[in-house]
Formats: structure tokens, sequence, C-alpha cells
């Protein structure tokens, strides 16, 4: 993928994951009311720049380690690609999910309080609806949004 489509496919899931997965974590631990509907418009735009950096400066660090790592033994292209892919996507979610949630629970307070089988549950739950999140929403809107960048690229 081109530089600038990533860049546009890596802000695309920032805004969506970054924007969903803080909404659906705030009316899950607190429902829905006037005061979170201003916690999240307070909060929203700082957690996605977060993730948009950290995705740029580690996260695709870790993937791109992991990936050579994973593909090293590999000498067939389309096999190298497709466990590239396989790996950045798991490797993606897992660090960012990971990260995310632990920021959330670090802001809220709460990550000290929980026991780790709290914490393991917690992250599981985020890590679920993640999952979910990203495959049937925001991954979907983000390769259709990106797709004309490569077009055009050609």
């Amino acid at each position: 993928m081109p530089l600038k489509q990533r860049l546009t496919f890596t802000l695309i899931m920032c805004i969506g994951m970054g924007s969903i997965m803080s909404l659906l974590g705030m009316v899950t631990s607190s429902g829905w009311s006037n005061a979170l509907v201003h916690q999240f418009a307070a909060s929203v735009v700082p957690t996605i720049v977060f993730a948009f950096i950290f995705n740029l400066l580690i996260a695709s660090n870790i993937a791109a380690a992991l990936i050579k790592f994973g593909t090293r033994n590999l000498t067939d292209n389309q096999a190298i690609i497709h466990r590239a892919s396989t790996i950045r996507g798991w490797a993606m979610i897992l660090v960012m999910c990971f990260t995310m949630s632990t920021r959330a629970l670090v802001m809220n307070g709460v990550l000290f309080k929980m026991t780790p089988v709290q914490f393991g549950l917690e992250f599981l739950e985020s890590l679920i609806m993640a999952l979910i999140v990203r495959d049937f929403f925001v991954k979907p809107i983000a390769r259709k949004i990106t797709a004309p960048l490569a077009v055009a690229r050609n």
C-alpha cells in the first residue's frame, strides 16, 4: 500500500475505532446520558490523535518487526504477502486494543484498583468489541475510501 493510502487508511481507522470504541466503552460503563455526550465530545479528539500518533510511531513498528520475524523462512512472494497481511492485522488490533483500553483504564483511575483477572476480562471484552467494530464497520469503510487512492496511483 502506498504511503498516502496507508496514512489515509490509518487515519480513517483511528477516527472510526477511536470514536466508536470510546463511545461504546463509555456507554457500557455508565449508561447513556447528557453528561456522557459532553464527556465523549471532550475526549474523542485527543483519543483519536493519541491513537494515530501511537499507531504511526509504535504499533506499526511492532507489526513490521513481527512481519519480518514471521516471514523470515518464506520464499514465495504470495505466501509472504498473505502472511504479512495476517500478521499486520492481528498485531495492530492486539497492540492498539491493549494500549487504548489500558489508556482508558488509567485515565478513568481504575487500572490500579483492578485484579489481573479483572484486567484480563476487561481487555478481552475490549478486544471482542474492537474486532466486531473493525471488521464489520470501520475497515470496510476505510477500504472503500482509500481504494480510489490506489487507482489514482496506477
